[in-house]
């Protein structure tokens, strides 16, 4: 997991503020983060319940599923390999026959295409998945953090994954 920066912390913030010449702000301080290990000022950004569930289908997403791009791959490497032989067969047939056209080897150059953007498309579901997981974890991570230093956060825990819950959140006091 990637080392948890100030500006994480600020990312889960309500005051936090973007300052178009020196980047992310405290809207309080109006200074750039200084704190150690966590924010003494900090405070849940409003939206943290709908931050929660798109930091989750980042995690699930269609787009980032490894079962999703796995079978696009698959199915695209097959289709490589089979388009490759259709046109390696063709090749050694015609050239038998004393002919070469050059459909058989556009056909080769497809499969070989295929077949390299497959594996592409596979490595980067793999790269994708781990960068939306690894995410995910600082999040939780984060949130964690803030509920041993008396800002509770109720999860509901279910289908393998932990959503914050709807209700209001408030600092123990």
């Amino acid at each position: 997991m990637a080392a948890i920066t100030k500006y994480d912390h600020c990312t889960l913030c309500e005051h936090r503020r973007l300052d178009f010449s020196r980047g992310m702000v405290c809207g309080l301080t109006d200074e750039k983060p200084s704190f150690q290990a966590y924010c003494p000022t900090f405070k849940y950004r409003s939206d943290l319940v709908d931050y929660n569930a798109q930091m989750l289908h980042s995690v699930d997403a269609p787009e980032v599923n490894l079962l999703n791009f796995t079978s696009k791959s698959v199915g695209q490497i097959l289709g490589g390999i089979v388009t490759l032989i259709a046109g390696i067969l063709a090749t050694l047939m015609l050239w038998g026959m004393g002919w070469v056209w050059g459909l058989t080897f556009g056909v080769i150059g497809f499969g070989v295409t295929s077949l390299a953007n497959g594996l592409r498309l596979f490595i980067r579901s793999l790269k994708d998945r781990k960068e939306a997981q690894e995410k995910y974890e600082l999040f939780v991570s984060l949130i964690e953090l803030y509920q041993r230093h008396g800002h509770p956060v109720e999860w509901i825990e279910g289908q393998g994954s932990r959503r914050i819950s709807t209700k209001q959140n408030r600092p123990i006091r």
